[in-house]
């Protein structure tokens, strides 16, 4: 990221993907709370979708991360208070700016296949350290594991998707001594 002064950061990202970047469809739906977006650079090959490379958005000067506040929390109730309300708030306008979606046995099934490498990826890791008996008993029970995470695909779920922030914690939220701004969707 580069700061413009004390108005502008430019967001380079570092993975990229074909089509709209979710931080800037959000950005561009969430219009409370939220920096102000300001444009988008995109990259476009002949037919190709275009892939969004960075952002240049508001900077929100002078405030401090969420956990840089939580460490200190002179007033712990009312920043709770505060931080309830515009979390309620952002997935109110979420839902009022996205339809919920419908799970599909083709969702539930590309759920447990994300799911199944994370487990894979965290058993690799597991078997690498000091053996330990926990870890030990542990690594015996992978493929109950995994039967478990695979209920997933056995009948189709009667569930919404919504769009959610993605990665919200209080790393993610600013606050400038009075209001809560939240960032890196």
């Amino acid at each position: 990221s580069i700061v413009f002064g004390s108005e502008f950061i430019l967001k380079i990202y570092r993975k990229i993907a074909p089509g709209q970047n979710p931080e800037c469809e959000l950005l561009s739906c969430l219009k409370k709370n939220t920096p102000r977006l300001h444009g988008y650079l995109e990259y476009k090959k002949a037919n190709t979708l275009p892939y969004t490379i960075g952002n240049l958005q508001h900077f929100i000067a002078q405030s401090q991360s969420g956990w840089q506040y939580a460490q200190t929390l002179p007033q712990a109730d009312a920043f709770a208070t505060l931080l309830g309300t515009r979390t309620a708030e952002m997935h109110l306008a979420l839902s009022a700016a996205f339809e919920p979606e419908d799970f599909s046995l083709l969702y539930q099934r590309s759920r447990f296949q994300a799911l199944q490498n994370q487990i894979h990826q965290v058993w690799r890791q597991l078997a690498q350290a000091t053996p330990q008996p926990l870890i030990t008993q542990l690594l015996a029970q992978e493929k109950q594991v995994l039967a478990i995470a695979q209920k997933i695909t056995k009948h189709k779920y009667a569930a919404k998707k919504i769009r959610i922030h993605g990665d919200f914690h209080l790393g993610q939220i600013l606050f400038d001594g009075h209001d809560i701004t939240i960032i890196d969707f």
